[in-house]
C-alpha cells in the first residue's frame, strides 16, 4: 500500500476536478495508475537489485536501489542518480498532499481553515524532517491507516452506485453506441 497511495482515497480529490460526461472510463483509466506505478516501475526496480545482487550485501545499505546502480553502473553515480529522484518524489509528494490537505479542510471547514492549515502543514514538514526516521514512519502509518477508514466506508456506500453505473457504460458500449 505504501508503495503507491492508491486506495487511500486522495486520488479521489484530484479526479473530482476532472470534468467529464462518464465518469467510468474516468474510473478506468485512474486504475492505470497503480499498476504502471506498482508493477511497472516496481518490476523494474526489483530487476535492478537482483541482476546486480545488491540484494546479497551482508550489510544492507539504506538506499538499496542506489547501491544497485552503483553497482550496475560501476560508480557512485547511481546513489547520486537515486538520492536525487529521492528528493524530486519527496518535493513531488509534499505538493500533492498539500493540495489534498487543502481541498480537504477547505470543504470540511470552509476558506478560514485553509490559511491555519498552511501554518500547520509546513510545521509538520520541518517537525518530519527533523525526527527519527522510525517514529516519522510509524507516525505516517497511523495516519495512512485513520485516513483509509472514511475511504472505505465511502467505498462500500458508493458501491452500488459505481456497479449500476459500471453496467450501464459497458452495455452502452456493447450496443455500439
Amino acid at each position: 500500500m505504501l508503495a503507491s497511495t492508491a486506495g487511500m482515497g486522495a486520488e479521489s480529490i484530484i479526479l473530482g476536478t476532472a470534468r467529464t460526461q462518464d465518469p467510468v472510463t474516468q474510473g478506468l483509466v485512474a486504475m492505470l495508475v497503480p499498476f504502471v506505478d506498482i508493477f511497472i516501475f516496481g518490476l523494474i526496480t526489483a530487476l535492478v537489485i537482483i541482476t546486480t545482487g545488491a540484494y546479497d550485501t551482508s550489510v544492507l545499505h539504506p538506499n538499496l536501489v542506489g547501491q544497485a546502480l552503483s553497482l550496475g553502473l560501476g560508480s557512485n553515480i547511481g546513489l547520486h542518480l537515486a538520492n536525487s529522484t529521492n528528493i524530486f518524489f519527496a518535493f513531488c509528494a509534499i505538493v500533492c498532499w498539500s493540495y489534498y490537505g487543502d481541498r480537504a479542510v477547505s470543504y470540511l471547514f470552509g476558506k478560514q481553515g485553509v490559511f491555519t492549515f498552511r501554518y500547520v502543514y509546513l510545521f509538520f514538514i520541518i517537525f518530519g524532517a527533523v525526527m527519527i526516521v522510525e517514529s516519522t514512519l510509524t507516525m505516517c502509518h497511523v495516519f495512512y491507516g485513520l485516513m483509509a477508514l472514511p475511504y472505505l466506508v465511502s467505498v462500500f456506500a458508493l458501491s452500488p452506485v459505481v456497479v449500476r453505473l459500471t453496467k450501464q457504460h459497458f452495455r452502452k458500449i456493447g450496443s455500439g453506441n
